[in-house]
């Protein structure tokens, strides 16, 4: 459902980052989710009024990640990044290495599996 009115003046000033504005419709106002979406820190504060909570959801998507690639220059983002997928795969299987050694191999093993149906998915 629509935030309108003052409901949505309501949703607006209680997030302190700006992820809600106002959108004009006819004769209507109502909330909508800016650019900022991204500022959004979770802190809960727009589910806190009573009026509110029934008509926010709050929810993380556990398989989205947003990486940030800052560069001099001298490397492209697209290479940096690359670089540090790389890094952090090698990492990764250091991790699951160390768990072989002190869990045995059957619990990496279902790790190892899982990980690699992430990757036909992909």
């Amino acid at each position: 459902d629509d935030i309108k009115g003052e409901l949505a003046d309501k949703l607006v000033t209680k997030c302190a980052v700006g992820a809600f504005d106002i959108e004009d419709v006819g004769q209507d106002r109502r909330a909508v989710v800016s650019d900022k979406l991204r500022d959004c820190t979770l802190c809960r504060e727009c589910i806190r009024d009573s009026d509110l909570a029934p008509l926010v959801r709050l929810a993380r998507k556990k398989d989205h990640f947003i990486f940030t690639v800052e560069s001099t220059g001298i490397i492209p983002p697209a290479e940096l990044f690359k670089q540090a997928v790389k890094t952090l795969k090698s990492k990764a299987q250091n991790l699951l290495d160390h768990l072989e050694a002190l869990e045995g191999q059957g619990a990496v093993a279902a790790m190892e599996e899982e990980m690699e149906d992430d990757d036909v998915e992909s």
